[in-house]
């Protein structure tokens, strides 16, 4: 399971940059992401986690191998939380 919550996530997407976060978004599926703001960006990550927003599937996404070097565990916790809170 996951100890993450979606206020854990805003907290941590809020400390990031532009390109950390645009990795965030193509990583979780979020769509467009490369003309986005960096509130825009947040934003989406948040409602993909919510489970309001679908994400892209991984086939879609136009990535080699969907695993980042850093940040990998927030991508995981946002897509853990879009599986739970999907049902």
């Amino acid at each position: 399971m996951f100890d993450d919550s979606i206020a854990d996530i805003e907290k941590r997407l809020n400390e990031l940059y532009k390109f950390p976060l645009q990795q965030i978004a193509r990583n979780v599926g979020v769509a467009r992401f490369y003309v986005m703001r960096l509130d825009e960006l947040r934003e989406s990550i948040i409602a993909i986690a919510k489970g309001e927003v679908e994400p892209i599937p991984i086939y879609k996404r136009h990535i080699k191998q969907p695993r980042l070097l850093h940040n990998q565990d927030l991508v995981d916790a946002v897509l853990e939380m879009y599986e739970s809170n999907k049902q």
